[in-house]
């Protein structure tokens, strides 16, 4: 007898603690993400501007050779390490185009995608390890990251040209 216990009656949440809940969401977006997309899109812009973006770009060539991937997306691959959902916008924004198969092949896509998936942690997430796990580890755990996201893109690489026959 003392194994069953009475379950509490279950409701609908109330249209107050719904909206609540949404309003807290929209406001983390709205202040996270939205500064970093502009600041991001600024950045790009003044480096495209001072014509940084090519010696950066320049810099990344021959990681993006490995991948098979456009000298643009050098800069996005280091965008990506602030917020790793804002990658694709960063991506529109450094290709000059919302029509990325103009640009890019559909397994260059895709290597890029997996490649972004799997590389270094956020900043907010590198800032949580590195105070639970001590910079060491936290620096240990990064190049593993990174040495898997460069295995995991060049596999795709070999693998994507016979799934987009």
């Amino acid at each position: 007898a003392g194994l069953f216990r009475e379950r509490p009656a279950s409701r609908r949440p109330g249209a107050k603690a719904v909206l609540a809940k949404v309003f807290l969401r929209i406001k983390d977006v709205i202040i996270i993400a939205g500064p970093l997309v502009i600041v991001g899109s600024v950045f790009l812009s003044l480096t495209d501007y001072l014509k940084w973006q090519e010696a950066i770009n320049e810099l990344l060539s021959p990681f993006t050779l490995l991948l098979d991937l456009p000298q643009q997306t050098g800069l996005t691959i280091i965008f990506g390490v602030l917020r790793k959902e804002l990658s694709l916008l960063m991506l529109l924004q450094a290709l000059g185009t919302t029509d990325v198969l103009s640009v890019m092949t559909r397994v260059q896509i895709f290597v890029f995608t997996v490649f972004i998936v799997f590389y270094l942690p956020c900043v907010a997430t590198f800032g949580v390890m590195s105070r639970e796990l001590g910079l060491k580890k936290t620096l240990l755990a990064s190049a593993f990251s990174l040495f898997l996201a460069v295995a995991l893109a060049m596999l795709t690489r070999i693998i994507a040209p016979l799934l987009f026959v």
